[in-house]
């Protein structure tokens, strides 16, 4: 969503500045505040309200780590300095400070929700799926965790260093340019992305392996649904890897502007989900003719990130509120 800080920012006395323009910045803008604004919300919502649409905690997580982006990136542009002079040094340190950790943040929703995914396909036939578990509250909890410990180091290191907070080098945004510490959160950043890519690549490993077994998946949907999440997670590393690197590409705003899009990317792959669709539009009916208003509130679901994949029985559950999706 947002172009969040450039991990590997260096002190304004050698950094390259980015090149921006009013154009680029009103793009920008765009990017980040629809989908923090408008689009997250809803979808949050409909999870949350609708009877008919389930989701596990952790993707509910990534949508908030993604949210909460995009409300940091806007701060400048609400508070009336997005351009012209120097923000105030408080306003720029808080934005800075609270962007510091935002590719940690993300980058830890986005390997807990793969792993969900990975373990959900993984899981023996018999082991009966729970949600909240020990390791759900940690998954929940870490990202936010290393959030707030990156923004309170950022805030002491600005605090010390007043004249390493600026939004000049960083054109759209404020930052806090202190190297020692950017290096430590471009290595741990670094490492999660590795093992998203390593569960992603499982992930398809796995997938394709079990689709081969007969009656494995009972719909298209079924495939769509991990489709979906394993383009995003690929698109999600990437943009991620730019913006942690982006000062070693000088002067090029484009890591920033593709970070910029991972909320609408996000609207765009999870919201058009039929399930979401139809608690959008309820008037719309299935493919049978039913009315989906009719539909029981899925109160027992399988504990997945996609409901209807399991190892060797997906698709089989047939307990209180179990509902058939056709699509994705």
């Amino acid at each position: 969503m947002n172009s969040t800080h450039s991990l590997t920012s260096r002190d304004d006395s050698d950094a390259q500045t980015v090149h921006g323009s009013r154009a680029l910045t009103i793009a920008w803008l765009i990017l980040n505040i629809w989908p923090s604004h408008l689009g997250l919300p809803v979808l949050i919502a409909v999870i949350y309200v609708s009877g008919r649409v389930y989701r596990h905690p952790t993707f509910v997580s990534m949508c908030v780590t993604w949210w909460i982006d995009g409300l940091v990136s806007s701060l400048l542009f609400w508070a009336g300095h997005q351009t012209g002079s120097e923000p105030p040094y408080g306003l720029c340190l808080a934005q800075g400070s609270l962007l510091y950790g935002v590719p940690v943040m993300t980058a830890l929703s986005g390997l807990f929700l793969i792993h969900t995914v990975f373990y959900s396909l993984n899981r023996p036939p018999s082991a009966v799926p729970e949600e909240w578990t020990k390791l759900t509250w940690v998954m929940l909890i870490a990202p936010y965790a290393a959030w707030l410990a990156c923004f309170l180091a950022a805030i002491a290191v600005g605090r010390s260093h007043p004249e390493l907070v600026s939004r000049d080098q960083h054109y759209f945004f404020c930052a806090v340019n202190f190297e020692p510490l950017s290096i430590f959160m471009a290595a741990l950043t670094s490492i999660i992305l590795a093992g998203t890519i390593a569960l992603l690549l499982r992930l398809i490993m796995v997938m394709f392996r079990q689709s081969k077994a007969v009656g494995l998946y009972r719909s298209s949907g079924d495939v769509s649904r991990l489709l979906r999440i394993i383009a995003f997670g690929f698109h999600s590393t990437i943009g991620i890897v730019l913006e942690t690197f982006s000062a070693e590409m000088g002067t090029s705003p484009v890591p920033h502007l593709i970070m910029a899009t991972m909320g609408t990317e996000i609207i765009m792959i999870f919201a058009t989900q039929s399930d979401v669709v139809r608690a959008l539009c309820p008037w719309k009916h299935t493919e049978r003719g039913q009315d989906m208003e009719i539909q029981p509130r899925i109160e027992e679901p399988p504990w997945d990130v996609i409901p209807s994949l399991r190892r060797y029985n997906i698709g089989t559950y047939t307990g209180r509120g179990a509902v058939e999706d056709t699509e994705s």
